[in-house]
């Protein structure tokens, strides 16, 4: 007579990166003075369950903490769930309150959600939000080389500001932007950088630049002086929701023809009006280049 004795070993040792975390808000936009929560999802992909596991939750500087499931506690504005089991192939959910300041207005609110090597972040719109619809400021635009002649690059920095006051760290608020460079009729568009886009040759776009209070950053832009372009001076406007600023660049010459041929001008002046025989006359000739290339052997 015999028996066996048979046991089931299921999973081995868990992997505790082996894990996803999920972040999610349950209104956006919300208003100023308004409470909203988040909801923390994380997943086991292990065969075997994880034990003794940290999740923390940083909230944003215009928002107050209010409340946490699960045994969460607050501090400084992070929440930490401590010693959260995660069954085998299983998710564990735990929620947060908070509530926003209330002078907070058309801004993008951030959260983010850790475990482990993981993360997640979740952004929330508040008031009545239009991407960049306030406090850009054109800080400053340059251009170079200056002068230029026609034919030749200018190739423009232009730096703007979140003018809104206030942290400027990682968890602080920030606003999207866009800002819209107009270009002179003697310039063509070459490039942009930042996924600035052409419209037509006459308006380069730059959507959704995102900009915490207080901080600035810089677009670049490279356009064409026109072979034709006439005028002492090319200019762009950039503007940034309300604000706007311009910058000229001086033009060397007057440019040239299509065609490529040297145009002049000619004057001729006596000394005098009357004279008698046996007098002396004397005549200037002025002869003018009115393209940008030098003119020899002319006759």
């Amino acid at each position: 007579m015999s028996a066996t004795d048979t046991t089931t070993v299921q999973g081995g040792t868990p992997d505790p990166n082996n894990v996803t975390i999920d972040l999610t808000d349950d209104r956006d936009p919300v208003d100023a003075g308004e409470s909203f929560c988040y909801t923390v999802r994380v997943t086991n992909l292990n065969s075997s369950q994880l034990t003794n596991q940290t999740v923390t939750q940083t909230l944003d500087g215009d928002t107050e903490y209010q409340s946490s499931s699960q045994g969460g506690s607050h501090s400084s504005n992070i929440i930490t769930w401590n010693s959260i089991t995660l069954p085998a192939n299983g998710t564990v959910t735990m929620n947060s309150c908070v509530s926003v300041d209330d002078d907070t207005d058309k801004d993008i609110l951030s959260s983010q959600a850790f475990i482990s090597s993981k993360s997640d972040t979740e952004t929330t719109r508040v008031g009545d939000f239009v991407d960049g619809d306030t406090d850009c400021e054109v800080q400053s635009i340059s251009d170079s080389p200056d002068p230029v002649a026609p034919g030749e690059e200018i190739s423009y920095s232009i730096r703007v500001r979140n003018g809104r006051s206030g942290s400027t760290s990682t968890n602080g608020t920030s606003t999207l932007f866009d800002i819209v460079a107009f270009l002179d009729n003697d310039v063509e568009f070459l490039s942009a950088s930042d996924g600035g886009d052409d419209d037509n040759g006459r308006e380069v776009e730059w959507q959704d630049i995102r900009l915490r209070r207080g901080e600035s950053d810089s677009v670049s832009l490279t356009v064409r002086v026109k072979d034709t372009a006439r005028d002492e001076r090319v200019r762009i406007r950039v503007q940034c929701e309300d604000d706007e600023e311009y910058e000229n660049t001086r033009l060397e010459g007057e440019g040239e023809p299509s065609d490529g041929k040297i145009q002049t001008s000619i004057d001729k002046r006596a000394s005098r009006q009357e004279a008698k025989p046996g007098d002396t006359v004397t005549y200037t000739v002025t002869l003018r280049n009115l393209t940008n290339r030098e003119a020899k052997n002319v006759t």
